[in-house]
């Protein structure tokens, strides 16, 4: 039998709580940007520009940075295809890249 995990409805509560991780991560290290690297079940990985909880639905939309013609524009996939987030300095991978979070005075 397959573990379940619970995940909170519609990965909304999932997805601000992956932001304010961000957060708080690149508060601790004094940086600017965060370099965030989501791996899926499948083994695909993406760094991330973005992470947003549409549509919803234990569903949510990955907007990974496009190098090539190849990288998809957006990705939407169910939560339990992530299988892990990995956080580091974004300059230490490249300068231009980083995940740009949600703007909390919006």
């Amino acid at each position: 039998m397959e573990p379940h995990a619970w995940v909170p409805a519609g990965g909304d509560e999932l997805v601000e709580d992956i932001h304010r991780a961000i957060a708080d991560y690149v508060a601790e290290a004094g940086i600017a940007r965060a370099w965030v690297l989501v791996e899926l079940a499948d083994g695909a990985r993406y760094p991330l520009e973005a992470l947003l909880g549409e549509p919803g639905s234990g569903f949510v939309t990955l907007v990974p940075h496009r190098e090539d013609d190849e990288t998809p524009e957006r990705l939407i996939v169910p939560l339990k295809a992530l299988s892990r987030i990995e956080l580091a300095r974004a300059e230490a991978h490249r300068e231009r890249l980083g995940f740009v979070g949600r703007d909390e005075s919006a």
